[in-house]
């Protein structure tokens, strides 16, 4: 799956970084950690968030618990069918 754009991230500092898309959030992220002197903590995902999948369906999650079913039950069920075509 890919996250749908915008997305938001919770910085370090407790700013909120917002980005268009994967080129805007790559500058972004660049730009605040070259001028970041804080602890060195992974920005926090801002939920709730789209999903978009192969299939073009788009789910709404809204925790990272519920990202993480959403792959299980979206991708890793895709994965193991395609095994089975394969086998």
């Amino acid at each position: 799956f890919s996250i749908v754009f915008p997305v938001s991230f919770t910085m370090p500092d407790e700013s909120i970084l917002t980005a268009s898309d994967e080129e805007d959030l790559a500058i972004k992220m660049k730009a605040f950690f070259e001028s970041y002197d804080g602890e060195k903590k992974r920005p926090q995902l801002v939920f709730p968030v789209d999903l978009s999948f192969e299939d073009g369906s788009i789910i709404t999650v809204n925790s990272r618990e519920e990202m993480k079913q959403a792959w299980k039950d979206n991708c890793r069920r895709k994965e193991e069918e395609s095994d089975k075509t394969r086998g």
